[in-house]
C-alpha cells in the first residue's frame, strides 16, 4: 500500500511539473507577443504623427489597420479551426497561438515601418511613401524585432573553419524550452552550416539540421578542399550518437 502511495506521489508531482512547465512556456509565448503588438502600435502611431497631413493616406492606412486585424484573427481561426481549442489542440494551444500571432504581428510591423525609412527621392513605385533623407549621423535606438534579439541570444557558434576553397560556419539556435521532451524543460538545437566560395560573388548555400540534443563537432577533415568532413556529436552523455557529414558548397551529406 505504501509502494502504492509513493507511485501516485511522485507521478502526481512529474504531472504537476510539466503542467507549471507548460503555463511557464504559455505566457513566455504571450509576453513575446505584447511586446510585437507594442511595437506595431508604436511603428502605426509614428506613422499617423508623420503623416498627419496626408488625410488621404491616413485614411487609407486606417482602413488597410482594421482590416489587417480581421486578417489577423481569420489566419488564427484558418490555423487552429477547431471551436473547442483546449480540448483539440491541448494546453499548449495558448503557446502556438501566441506565437503564431507574434509571427503576424511582425510581419506587419516590418511592413508599416517602410513609411518611416529613408528611401531615395524620385523612385516611381513609392506611392505614398515620402522622401527621407539618409541620416548624415549614426542613429542609436532601440529596435522590437524580438526574432533577431532571440537569433543574437540563442544562437551559439559551434566551429568556424577554411579549406583552400571553402569557407565554413556552424552555428546552432535553441528551440523552445522542453523540446528536447524531457520533464525538467530542457532544449534541443537546430545546427546551421554557412558554406561559402572564395570570390568576388561567391556562391553561398545554408543547411539545417533539426533538433539535436547537446551537440557538439569532432573529428574535423580538411584534407578535400572542396569537401571538408567532420562528425557532429549530439544525444545524452552515456548514449551519445554521431552523424558523419559531408559538407560540399552544393550539397551536405550525412551517415551514421
Amino acid at each position: 500500500m505504501k509502494l502504492i502511495i509513493a507511485i501516485f506521489f511522485f507521478l502526481s508531482l512529474a504531472l504537476t511539473s510539466f503542467s507549471q512547465t507548460q503555463m511557464e512556456m504559455n505566457q513566455t509565448e504571450n509576453d513575446k507577443y505584447t511586446k510585437a503588438d507594442e511595437e506595431l502600435n508604436r511603428v502605426y502611431q509614428q506613422i499617423l504623427i508623420d503623416y498627419k497631413n496626408d488625410s488621404t493616406f491616413i485614411e487609407k492606412l486606417k482602413i488597410s489597420q482594421r482590416l489587417w486585424i480581421k486578417f489577423r484573427d481569420s489566419e488564427l481561426e484558418m490555423k487552429f479551426p477547431e471551436p473547442n481549442k483546449r480540448l483539440y489542440y491541448g494546453s499548449m494551444y495558448p503557446m502556438c497561438a501566441a506565437g503564431y500571432l507574434t509571427e503576424l504581428t511582425e510581419q506587419r510591423t516590418e511592413r508599416l515601418k517602410k513609411w518611416l525609412e529613408p528611401t531615395l527621392d524620385g523612385e516611381g513605385c513609392n506611392g505614398s511613401i515620402k522622401f527621407r533623407e539618409l541620416p548624415k549621423e549614426p542613429i542609436i535606438e532601440k529596435i522590437g524585432d524580438y526574432k533577431i534579439q532571440r537569433l543574437l541570444y540563442n544562437f551559439t557558434v559551434l566551429k568556424d573553419f577554411k579549406t583552400e576553397n571553402l569557407i565554413v560556419k556552424i552555428i546552432s539556435i535553441d528551440n523552445l524550452s522542453g523540446s528536447a521532451g524531457f520533464s525538467n524543460g530542457e532544449i534541443t538545437n537546430d545546427v546551421y552550416f554557412a558554406v561559402s566560395e572564395f570570390g568576388e560573388y561567391p556562391n553561398q548555400n545554408l543547411y539545417k539540421i533539426s533538433s539535436l540534443y547537446n551537440p557538439g563537432i569532432e573529428n574535423i577533415d580538411l584534407s578535400d578542399n572542396d569537401k571538408p568532413s567532420f562528425e557532429i556529436l549530439y544525444g545524452l552523455s552515456e548514449n551519445r550518437k554521431t552523424l558523419k557529414i559531408d559538407l560540399t558548397i552544393n550539397a551536405i551529406k550525412t551517415s551514421r
